[in-house]
């Protein structure tokens, strides 16, 4: 059996295990609806959501993997489940932030009922990458967009660590797209040698100045958007489109992080998935959304 064969062989067992769990899956979000009487508090929200994702992501992209029918190659099928395991990842390490003894609010029994279902498809996950990598056509996990994805999905923790006063010192907080790229470039430096920060640039139909950084090695691009009072899913939307023709002639990877600590953005992951296709002359457009 060939490498492409192996890599087929995995995207079989994964749709295998998303066609017999898609059914559950769907139970348990409806089962955990906070409208059938688990109150609208944040835990039980968060419990609903993840329930929805995982019901709903599944079945728009893995209910069937095919190569290159669903995939278009080995390497993007491969990088589709790095960005499924980093949203489970995420949900999971929210959910059991609701269990800790320094959550305060109340917490619904839902928050137990989903993390067993989260932690069983970041298993298959898992298992799926595991068998490609056997296959010898995996590239390096630690790939520019998955480093720059899990640095993503620790960045509200950073900003609530940094936002905590210690004895006299201010605490240091995040107003704008600029506070937010300067913090995530200092991230960056963690995996990145040459980080190269442009603010403004051309604009394109009258929009505003932007803050982005550009990885020359990796031939990536960031962009950074925070959300503000007003924001809506609409604009937000058609601010991202404008600004996919400021970078077309520039990278092979486009990255937009949108941080909307006020919750501004509704059916956040359900926004990702919608923009996060590929677009020509991109090889992968990527769009990432981090709420408290």
């Amino acid at each position: 059996m060939d490498e492409l064969e192996k890599v087929r062989a995995a995207g079989r067992y994964f749709q295998d295990y998303t066609e017999a769990n898609i059914p559950r899956f769907g139970g348990i979000a409806r089962a955990v609806n906070p409208a059938e009487g688990y109150g609208n508090g944040e835990a039980a929200a968060g419990a609903h959501n993840a329930a929805l994702f995982l019901y709903h992501y599944l079945s728009d992209q893995f209910s069937s993997c095919r190569i290159p029918q669903d995939f278009a190659s080995p390497a993007h099928f491969e990088e589709s489940l790095k960005t499924l395991d980093l949203a489970l990842t995420r949900d999971i390490t929210k959910l059991g932030i609701f269990l800790t003894d320094d959550y305060e609010g109340v917490v619904p029994g839902t928050v137990q009922m989903v993390l067993p279902h989260l932690e069983s498809c970041r298993s298959a996950v898992s298992a799926t990458l595991a068998q490609i990598d056997q296959s010898g056509a995996s590239h390096d996990r630690d790939t520019a967009s998955h480093r720059i994805q899990q640095i993503a999905a620790r960045f509200p923790s950073v900003v609530a660590r940094l936002a905590k006063s210690r004895k006299a010192k201010s605490p240091i907080k995040i107003d704008d797209e600029y506070d937010v790229q300067h913090l995530f470039q200092g991230l960056l430096e963690l995996y990145f040698d040459d980080i190269r920060p442009e603010e403004g640039g051309k604009s394109v139909a009258g929009g505003g100045s932007r803050a982005d950084t550009f990885l020359p090695i990796e031939n990536v691009v960031i962009e950074y958007k925070m959300t503000r009072t007003g924001t809506k899913n609409a604009g937000l939307r058609k601010q991202i489109a404008d600004d996919f023709l400021l970078y077309e002639d520039k990278a092979e990877t486009l990255i937009f992080f949108v941080y909307d600590p006020g919750k501004f953005i509704q059916n956040p992951r359900g926004f990702e998935r919608d923009l996060s296709k590929p677009r020509t002359p991109f090889k992968s457009v990527i769009i990432i959304v981090q709420q408290h």
